[in-house]
């Protein structure tokens, strides 16, 4: 029983490290999208370079943007965040919201 245990003590503590290999490695690959959506958000919202207007509307046609990407690539009024992070923001203002 001891060596039950043991063997599947091994096997979380490598799933565990795989696990946070992986979290690392999305953490990295959202710093790198968020990144290139500022970048077409600046070209095309306050430099209007038509040529990234035309990229931007091709990637969305092709399924590489969704909506959202898109919307926050071409409208200037939004701002280049992650999802989940908008979640949070919104959850934290609710919870700081004094009014009452």
């Amino acid at each position: 029983m001891k060596k039950e245990l043991s063997i599947k003590d091994k096997i979380i503590d490598k799933l565990q490290t795989e696990k946070e290999k992986l979290k690392q490695e999305l953490q990295k690959f959202k710093g790198f999208w968020h990144s290139i959506m500022n970048h077409f958000h600046k070209r095309i919202c306050y430099d209007k370079d038509n040529n990234y207007k035309i990229v931007s509307d091709d990637l969305y046609k092709n399924g590489i943007f969704d909506n959202n990407d898109n919307e926050i690539a071409n409208n200037i009024a939004r701002r280049v965040t992650i999802p989940n992070e908008n979640k949070q923001n919104k959850n934290k203002k609710k919870n700081n919201d004094t009014r009452f």
